[in-house]
């Protein structure tokens, strides 16, 4: 139907699961619209287990969709450009499966960055839980044994360069507590390092801190009190 404010589909085959509408093209088929409404584009799946996929190349990767999803297969990227926020509002997990040496990058590089809170910005308020707590970033990790026994493995590493030339002050890693207007109860530690290991009197842990030099310059310090 074609009408003064544009033009509608709309197809009844009578039947859920009979009939489809395809569009298909040798060449390009593009869809614009200079419509400025909130909701100038709209695709809709509106049946209960409806699915919308987006596909691209001949290969793509299988989305694993089962129902009620928006699948985007790719066989190469999937790239968002955006000139603003990129906004997810999620009701349950959000789940990344690496390759083996698969990487989630962040470029806070390229971009000199000048912002104050953070290139990543996590904000978290829990009641906490009995037992180990809540977190507000977990890491897992484990060494697996390969017999070659010249391997290392770290839960997290950070790589400070100070390349400045006058006094800016520089932090590997920063631990702060905040000012709050009522202070309940003190705060039990800002660093608490636990060994849970029961089973074998080999994993004791050899130094809880251990302090190591492979270049030309060392410590001042190794812990310094001074300002406290």
């Amino acid at each position: 139907v074609i009408t003064e404010n544009g033009v509608s589909l709309s197809v009844d085959f009578g039947e859920i699961t009979a009939g489809e509408i395809t569009l298909s093209s040798a060449s390009d088929v593009n869809l614009s619209t200079t419509s400025t409404s909130t909701d100038s584009l709209t695709i809709v799946s509106s049946g209960n287990g409806g699915t919308v996929t987006i596909t691209a190349g001949d290969a793509p990767v299988d989305a694993g969709e089962n129902g009620d999803d928006v699948a985007l297969e790719a066989e190469d990227d999937v790239i968002f450009d955006s000139g603003d926020d990129v906004t997810f509002g999620m009701a349950d997990d959000v789940i990344m499966t690496l390759a083996a040496a698969g990487n989630v990058v962040i470029d806070a590089a390229t971009n000199a960055h000048t912002s104050t809170t953070g290139a990543l910005d996590l904000n978290f308020v829990s009641l906490g839980t009995t037992g180990t707590g809540t977190a507000g970033f977990l890491v897992d990790a484990e060494l697996s044994d390969d017999l070659d026994a010249d391997d290392i493995i770290s839960g997290g590493l950070i790589r400070m360069t100070h390349t400045g030339g006058d006094a800016d002050q520089a932090y590997g890693l920063w631990i702060t507590q905040e000012n709050t207007v009522t202070d309940v109860v003190p705060t039990d530690a800002l660093l608490l390092l636990t060994n849970r290991e029961t089973t074998n009197a080999n994993d004791d842990i050899t130094a809880g801190i251990l302090f190591t030099n492979t270049g030309s310059a060392g410590f001042t310090y190794g812990i310094d009190m001074s300002a406290g």
